[in-house]
């Protein structure tokens, strides 16, 4: 079929053969002038994974390389050290390749030498120590479990799709270069269960958790109790992730479930908590010290590089951005009334607007936004104000209410003012990175908004401040390496 297909075509320069032994192989690619291995480009499979055979024995031969330029081929090749790399599915740079390689004879030879040199990485011998040491390596990884408090099937495959930056993922991404072989737990049985009641979710995973050194949950404290306190499980470890611990105690002081929570709390072998506030609530109630760690969270930085342009010096709104019950959204809707000239967005859930009766004309609320397009919300914002309860009288919301939106609003570089509460305060300094104004306050709040409407320079330096800020101390990659140390121990235990 080829040659037919050639015939038709009318090339006289072109000639395929039969299949030949494997022996004469190596005939073909020593005479030959120069060795053509191509792969398809763009979204395509061979762009990411191939890994041909014959590019190995290519470099062996001692005769010059042009190849596709995808990602798989280039963990072998570099361009103009032991090859040519040409823009894939593209006729006219393959061609232009191939002349280079037999017009530039110096460079050709070059290419082959280097080539010869660095397939030596690749022989057999090589290969098989380097499986040897890499499973070697993982058979003394810790295995560590996580239970997701909601649904992450579809949020990881957005992940992957660029669509969602990797904060919700808690460090799982990055947990294999940091020495920890890490899992997520989900199936249809979890997903039904989640929906009969949130705390049946985590009960399948009793199946399997002794397989792994550590499970890592940030919910279901009740199964923690189960876990520890009823079957009395040692191992695996749990690592408990704190965002709503101590209103949780604040709202059960005395009754059943308090005890039942404190006793779940004083079980758990490791309890990270994201502020010095939520620790110091911990200890008050005879945790461990030792097992007490404080990390604080991070997120993906690289996700709003797009972001990163400044707006216009007024920009177009004045922007605030959460969906939980901690959210103070009346306060930020009476500062506004005092700005009928400027426009204010709240990019929430619906519930958070069913109490608040009368919403101004320059007032927008959008539901559910994605998060890609929540980055370009930013983009456009003058000012990001983050409005939260007192934290002490509203102890529905979650402790840590607003730290995922002041660190998205410091990666986007914006300047942003946040209502006093001490779970940020671990995160950010008054005055130096933001604004901070005390909470369920219009007043005040109306005032630093006009203050920073009518400083640019302000507005641009406290930008500036946070981005550098969160860049050197928050981002998720961070998070992940402080809590890869709090699971590395268990497996010894485990192994002792």
């Amino acid at each position: 079929r080829a040659t037919e297909f050639i015939n038709r075509l009318s090339l006289t320069n072109v000639r395929f053969i039969q299949h030949r032994p494997y022996s004469e192989m190596a005939l073909y690619q020593r005479a030959a002038d120069c060795l053509v291995v191509t792969a398809r480009g763009g979204r395509e499979e061979t762009h990411f994974f191939t890994s041909p055979l014959k590019l190995f024995e290519y470099m062996a031969s001692g005769t010059p390389i042009v190849a596709s330029d995808t990602i798989s081929l280039r963990e072998v090749l570099t361009h103009e050290r032991n090859a040519l790399l040409v823009r894939p599915d593209d006729p006219r740079a393959l061609a232009e390749g191939i002349s280079r390689a037999l017009d530039d004879v110096s460079l050709s030879a070059s290419l082959a030498r280097h080539a010869s040199i660095d397939v030596g990485r690749y022989e057999w011998h090589a290969r098989a120590k380097s499986i040897y040491n890499f499973l070697k390596d993982r058979a003394v990884r810790p295995k560590v479990l996580y239970l997701f408090a909601g649904e992450r099937t579809r949020f990881i495959q957005a992940y992957r799709k660029g669509r969602v930056p990797d904060s919700q993922l808690l460090g799982l991404n990055h947990m294999s270069i940091f020495g920890i072989r890490a899992a997520y737990f989900e199936n249809s049985l979890v997903r039904f269960l989640r929906r009969v009641h949130f705390n049946l979710a985590q009960i399948p995973a009793l199946f399997i958790m002794r397989r792994y050194d550590a499970v890592f949950l940030g919910s279901n404290l009740p199964f923690v109790f189960l876990v520890k306190r009823i079957l009395r499980m040692r191992r695996p470890a749990f690592i408990l992730y704190n965002t709503f611990f101590t209103n949780t105690l604040r709202r059960h002081k005395e009754d059943w479930y308090g005890r039942l929570i404190r006793s779940a709390l004083r079980s758990a072998e490791g309890i990270v908590s994201l502020s010095t506030s939520q620790r110091d609530a911990l200890l008050e109630i005879g945790c461990a010290p030792n097992r007490l760690f404080l990390i604080p969270t991070g997120i993906e930085t690289s996700f709003f590089e797009s972001a990163l342009a400044h707006p216009p010096s007024a920009g177009e709104y004045i922007l605030s951005v959460g969906k939980d019950m901690g959210r103070d959204y009346r306060t930020l809707i009476a500062a506004a009334r005092k700005f009928p000239d400027h426009q204010f967005v709240i990019i929430a859930a619906e519930r958070n607007r069913k109490e608040i009766d009368v919403i101004p004309s320059n007032v927008r609320f959008i539901f559910d936004m994605p998060h890609d397009k929540t980055v370009q919300a930013y983009k456009k914002a003058s000012v990001v104000v983050i409005p939260t309860f007192e934290e002490k009288k509203h102890l529905d919301a979650s402790d840590c209410s607003g730290q995922y939106a002041l660190l998205d609003a410091m990666a986007s570089g914006r300047a942003i003012i946040v209502s006093e509460r001490s779970t940020l305060t671990d995160y950010v300094a008054r005055g130096a990175e933001v604004m901070m104004v005390p909470a369920e306050d219009p007043e005040e709040l109306a005032e630093v908004i006009r203050h920073l409407l009518y400083n640019p320079k302000l507005r641009d330096r406290l930008g500036t401040q946070a981005l550098r800020r969160v860049e050197e101390h928050f981002t998720t990659k961070q998070f992940a390496a402080s809590l890869a140390e709090i699971f590395k121990p268990f497996i010894h235990e485990r192994n002792a």
